[in-house]
């Protein structure tokens, strides 16, 4: 938890992004995921489980047609000391609303 800004671009899947990205990141800092087209709003509430505030979502397209969009949220409270769990649990056991 010393980082003021954390950014992602296709680094993981979501729920093993948020496991891995969030400790990194200080209170009131701010994390930045660059992410595809196929992103929607569902994916917030295990982002405010740990500890995050939706602040925006910026969509936009490339040159080219290619859709992206980046979600930018505020670090609201420090990360429990469980986080993030050995290497390779997050990934073989992601996160889920009800395990965190």
């Amino acid at each position: 938890e010393q980082s003021d800004v954390v950014v992602s671009r296709a680094a993981a899947p979501w729920p093993v992004l948020l496991e891995i990205a969030t400790p990194f990141l200080k209170k009131d800092g701010i994390f930045i995921s660059y992410r595809g087209p196929e992103s929607d709003t569902t994916d917030i509430p295990l982002a405010k489980k740990m500890g995050l505030k939706i602040e925006k979502i910026e969509k936009y397209e490339l040159e080219g047609g290619e859709k992206r969009t980046l979600w930018i949220f505020t670090k609201r409270q420090n990360s429990a000391n469980k986080y993030p769990r050995e290497v390779g649990t997050p990934k073989k056991k992601p996160l889920t609303l009800s395990t965190v």
